[in-house]
């Protein structure tokens, strides 16, 4: 019986590390247009949110949700400011992943150029440990997605 009880816990066990209790982010992209300053792609949650922001070098921003309803709102440039220095200050000093374990955790994947010029992407998640810079920028690109949405 006891052998019984401990193949049965071992399978429990198997079944629940196979049903993916790990968030994976989709692999990085280093791609960007010359217009573009930053893409901004915001999915998971409990609600299974899949929005990807665009946010052009002249103000213009352009938001694609899960349903492929896409939005546009022209903003003033100096609006972008902030964030335009914040991404040439920072972007570069970042790791290209951060993650932890977890479920139902939004996961936020942003390509922009470093100080170089260099297209690059980095990728976190809730709960990971990632520098107070890359969640100012997160902020900053909620903010914009919000005025679109």
């Amino acid at each position: 019986m006891k052998s019984f009880f401990f193949t049965a816990l071992f399978l429990s066990m198997l079944v629940l590390t196979a049903c993916n209790i790990f968030a994976r982010p989709a692999p990085p992209s280093a791609t960007l247009p010359d217009d573009i300053l930053a893409i901004y792609h915001k999915s998971g949650g409990i609600m299974g949110i899949d929005d990807t922001l665009r946010v052009g070098q002249g103000g213009l921003l352009e938001l694609t949700t899960r349903d492929a309803v896409n939005k546009t709102l022209k903003v003033d440039e100096a609006m972008l400011v902030p964030l335009r220095n914040a991404l040439q200050n920072d972007f570069g000093k970042f790791d290209p992943l951060h993650q932890t374990a977890g479920n139902d955790q939004f996961i936020y994947q942003i390509t922009a150029r470093d100080a170089q010029g260099n297209p690059k992407t980095v990728t976190t998640m809730d709960g990971a440990k990632h520098p107070q810079e890359l969640g100012l920028i997160i902020s900053m690109l909620d903010q914009l997605r919000a005025q679109v949405k």
